[in-house]
């Protein structure tokens, strides 16, 4: 018979002192597993690989404004909904946490028509788009790190082939 010991390792001797698991120590509290406009989750996998879903909201503000030159922009007033399904994976390795992401995202907007030099255009992005994407984090302390990521999109009304971000996160 089979037994599993300490350590995970199996054993075929009768006696073979068996062992639970130590339940995974929970990963440090970082600014890639926190959010801040709603809950996030996250679970380890033995591997050091973790799941996460964050929800999220943003809004923007935009006004007229008038070129270097002096002509007129005017904006119409606008409202977008973006829905995004998105897998993100990554690994704990001490201080550097790579991943890997996939997305399918839903955009829907009305208004937003940019006017000038007599010309009206109307933005034409409504639809789906898959996106991925890798990159990867230094922590420099439990609140601060440092990212890199590349990002790939593509819709029918569009290809973005690649979007670079080199940044800093602060977890206040």
């Amino acid at each position: 018979m089979l037994r599993r010991a300490a350590g995970g390792v199996v054993s075929e001797r009768p006696g073979a002192a068996l062992a639970v698991p130590a339940p995974l120590p929970r990963p440090p509290a970082t600014p890639a597993s926190r959010s801040k406009s709603g809950a996030a989750s996250r679970c380890a996998i033995s591997s050091g690989w973790r799941p996460a879903r964050r929800p999220r909201s943003r809004s923007s503000a935009l006004r007229d404004y008038a070129t270097s030159d002096g002509d007129a922009v005017r904006l119409d007033r606008a409202t977008a909904w973006q829905t995004r399904a998105r897998l993100r994976a990554g690994a704990d390795l001490g201080r550097w946490s790579p991943h890997i992401k996939f997305a399918e995202v839903r955009s829907d907007t009305s208004g937003g028509a940019l006017h000038a030099d007599g010309r009206s255009r109307a933005p034409a992005f409504d639809g789906w788009r898959f996106g991925a994407g890798l990159g990867s984090s230094w922590f420099i302390d439990e609140r601060s790190q440092l990212y890199f990521d590349y990002e790939y999109n593509k819709a029918p009304a569009y290809e973005r082939p690649w979007s670079l971000n080199l940044g800093y996160r602060r977890d206040w």
